[in-house]
C-alpha cells in the first residue's frame, strides 16, 4: 500500500481546536510536568474550561493516519490528566463504533479542513487533575495580564505629581533665565544711551568751537592744519594742541562718569 496521505494536517487540525476553544485557556503541545531532567508525556492539546461553576479539563489526541492511531499506546495514559479526552481525526479515518468500549470522544475534521464536529462524545470523568499539570501550564506556558489594580492608580500619581514638579521646576528655571537676560539687555540700553548723550555732549562741543571731528582723528586734522599754518603761528598751534589734547582728556572723562552714573543707576 501506498503512504497515507490526510485530507487535513495535524496542523489544520490543531488550528480548529484553538477556534474552537478561543475563550477557554487552550495549550497546544501541553506536557505532564517539568521538560527537563525526567520524560514526560505530551497531549496535542490540553483545554481548561474558565468555569468556576462546571470546571472541567479536556484533553485531545490528534491522529491523521489509521497506522498510527492503531501503534498508539500512550494514549490512555492521559486519563488521567483531564476529564474529557478526544481523538481528533479526518472525516472517516476512524469510525465512532471503534471506540465504544473506550472512554474515548471522537472528533471529525472536514476534508476541506474548515470545520470541526463531534462524532461520538466523550464520557465526563470525576477526576483530580495532577498539580503537575496546573503547575506546567503556568510556569511555562501562561503569560500573565495585569489587570486594573488600587497601586497602579497610586504610582499613576505618582509619576503625575513628578512630572508636574520636573515641569514646575522647568519653567521656574526658563523664566528666571529670560528675567536675567531682559536684565541684562535693560543694562546694556542704558549703558548705550549714556555712551550716545556724552558723544551727542562732545558733539555739540566741537560744534561751538567750530572743531572738525573728521571721524575722531585729531592728530591728523592738526598735523594738516600744521602744514598751512605761518611759522610765527606754531607756537599758538602748539599750544592750541595741548589744549585739544587737555579737551579730549576731558572730554573722556565725562563719558566715563555718565557710563558709571548709568551702571549704578
Amino acid at each position: 500500500m501506498g503512504k497515507e496521505r490526510p485530507a487535513v494536517s495535524a496542523s489544520d487540525i490543531l488550528q480548529l481546536l484553538a477556534i474552537k476553544h478561543a475563550n477557554a485557556v487552550f495549550v497546544p503541545e501541553c506536557k505532564d510536568g517539568p521538560t527537563h531532567g525526567a520524560s514526560h508525556l505530551r497531549m496535542d492539546a490540553w483545554v481548561m474550561s474558565k468555569s468556576w461553576a462546571n470546571p472541567c479539563v479536556t484533553a485531545y489526541e490528534i491522529k491523521v493516519s489509521r497506522s498510527d492511531y492503531i501503534r498508539d499506546e500512550k494514549m490512555q495514559q492521559y486519563l488521567c490528566y483531564c476529564n474529557r479526552l478526544f481523538l481528533v481525526t479526518p472525516t472517516g479515518l476512524i469510525q465512532p463504533e471503534e471506540l465504544n468500549d473506550t472512554p474515548y470522544g471522537l472528533m471529525w475534521a472536514s476534508k476541506n479542513g474548515t470545520k470541526i464536529y463531534t462524532k461520538r462524545k466523550a464520557p465526563y470523568r470525576s477526576v483530580e487533575i495532577p498539580e503537575d499539570v496546573y503547575r506546567y501550564v503556568l510556569m511555562c506556558r501562561a503569560k500573565i495580564d495585569p489587570e486594573y489594580r488600587q497601586e497602579d492608580a497610586a504610582e499613576y500619581w505618582v509619576k503625575w505629581l513628578a512630572d508636574r514638579r520636573s515641569k514646575t521646576e522647568l519653567g521656574y528655571r526658563v523664566g528666571r533665565h529670560v528675567a536675567e537676560r531682559v536684565a541684562r539687555v535693560e543694562v546694556e540700553n542704558e549703558r548705550y544711551r549714556a555712551e550716545n548723550k556724552a558723544l551727542r555732549t562732545v558733539k555739540d562741543f566741537c560744534e561751538e568751537h567750530n572743531v572738525a571731528l573728521h571721524g575722531w582723528n585729531l592728530d591728523g586734522r592738526l598735523k594738516e592744519l600744521i602744514e598751512v599754518v605761518p611759522p610765527e603761528l606754531l607756537s599758538d598751534l602748539q599750544t592750541t594742541e595741548k589744549a585739544v589734547a587737555a579737551l579730549r582728556n576731558r572730554l573722556e572723562q565725562i563719558s566715563a562718569a555718565a557710563l558709571k552714573a548709568a551702571l549704578e543707576v
